[in-house]
């Protein structure tokens, strides 16, 4: 799911002109998943204009829809 969520962002974000795409995975152990988003993540990524984050879902939860 994460090299398909990469390919859309950096599609988007060329298409309509933005400078960064930062791709934020909230889960409720980012430690745990971290070694294997940011491996597949340095096998996609394809320049220096895009970023990955890895952040605890209870501190997402705000900024998401209700």
């Amino acid at each position: 799911m994460l090299a398909g969520w990469l390919q859309e962002g950096l599609e988007q974000r060329d298409a309509l002109g933005f400078h960064r795409f930062r791709l934020v995975l909230a889960a409720a152990d980012p430690d745990a998943l971290r070694p294997r988003a940011e491996a597949l993540f340095a096998t996609r990524n394809v320049d220096e204009r895009t970023h990955l984050h890895l952040v605890r879902a209870a501190e997402a939860t705000p900024l998401l829809p209700a």
